[in-house]
């Protein structure tokens, strides 16, 4: 648990944390420091020690003191994240009050760091971008177990950011698993499957495809991967991504998640499919003039 994060003192996480935190305590009644429950503890539990309660009753009231604490810190540590994340030009009094709500019950039970920096980040996310972060997906992260978060990981490593001017779209570029090194273990049938049925992506996997396409609402449109790009031409208004595709929910995670680039994996799969794809536009273009 930790107790000695920076948002002991408020005054040092800038004017639009502090909007944020005051939200959180109008709308929830959590307070960002000295809460009530967390500094009573330590007195609540020794005075349940010196008392006549029995024993069973005694362990009662402390491992309840001590779970109030520890939900609280869990929120703590999460909003710790996502103030590190805000921008200048985020709105947190724009934050739905029943999405805000929901996010910090669920927050409380959030003890894992590494969950613990997804959910900041999305907390971050809806504050910079108000009604970007579905409901659903919070409830997706609550079922998610350690195999799907792997299995996801891995669909974020294949996926391509689209741009045109402020349009922007993610999509994982999944044709088959026998691309060598490109599609890891935990990217297999089974594990896509469990992924669509948590609401994360659809696809289309069986022999019968007509595969995905993304689209934006400017042209060119430009497709990114780390440091590399492709532009397709003017005349593209969508863009083939075959075999499986993100709902929204697994767009906005997608976007937070730090996905680990596979070498190679841009050049080998991404662009020799497009290219062949522009080719076959064009010779299509030309036999209906």
């Amino acid at each position: 648990m930790n107790e000695n994060n920076n948002l002991s003192d408020i005054s040092g996480i800038g004017q639009i944390g502090c909007s944020l935190i005051e939200r959180i305590s109008e709308l929830c009644g959590w307070l960002y420091n000295n809460n009530p429950k967390v500094m009573a503890r330590n007195s609540f539990i020794e005075d349940v020690k010196k008392s006549n309660l029995p024993i069973d009753e005694k362990s009662i009231l402390i491992s309840n003191a001590n779970r109030i604490t520890r939900e609280y810190y869990n929120q703590k540590n999460i909003l710790s994240v996502a103030v590190e994340h805000l921008k200048e030009s985020s709105r947190p009094n724009d934050i739905d009050i029943s999405w805000l709500s929901q996010f910090m019950d669920k927050a409380r039970l959030v003890s894992i760091e590494q969950a613990q920096v997804i959910w900041g980040k999305l907390l971050a996310e809806e504050c910079n971008n108000p009604n970007t972060v579905p409901k659903s997906l919070l409830f997706i992260l609550e079922q998610m177990d350690g195999e799907d978060a792997k299995a996801f990981n891995e669909v974020c490593s294949c996926s391509v950011c689209f741009s045109c001017k402020d349009d922007v779209s993610y999509a994982p570029i999944i044709h088959d698993f026998g691309g060598g090194n490109y599609y890891k273990t935990n990217l297999n049938f089974v594990n896509l499957l469990r992924l669509e049925s948590l609401g994360l992506i659809k696809q289309e996997l069986g022999p019968f495809k007509t595969g995905f396409a993304t689209s934006l609402n400017n042209v060119p449109i430009v497709a990114s991967y780390s440091d590399k790009q492709f532009s397709f031409p003017e005349s593209c208004t969508s863009v083939p991504v075959d075999r499986v595709i993100f709902t929204r929910s697994g767009s906005v995670l997608c976007r937070i998640i730090d996905a680990p680039v596979i070498e190679g994996f841009f050049e080998s799969q991404c662009i020799p499919y497009w290219e062949e794809w522009i080719k076959d536009e064009e010779k299509n273009n030309k036999l209906d003039k």
